[in-house]
């Protein structure tokens, strides 16, 4: 049973991570809201792919 801290990809927040256990519900945020502010910054394009989107990066399924 392994467990790591992460950091809020948001605010820094400190997160402890459990391989025993599943993932909390807003990983890697710490909370709704810093996934929220998150999602906002991309549909603002304050984030954004810096490269042209090529064939080979998407997915092919049947």
């Amino acid at each position: 049973m392994a467990r790591l801290a992460v950091a809020c990809r948001r605010c820094g927040t400190r997160i402890v991570v459990d391989d025993a256990e599943p993932l909390p519900a807003n990983f890697p945020f710490c909370t709704e809201r810093c996934r929220l502010i998150d999602l906002g910054r991309w549909f603002d394009e304050e984030w954004r792919v810096a490269r042209e989107i090529r064939e080979q990066d998407i997915e092919q399924t049947d």
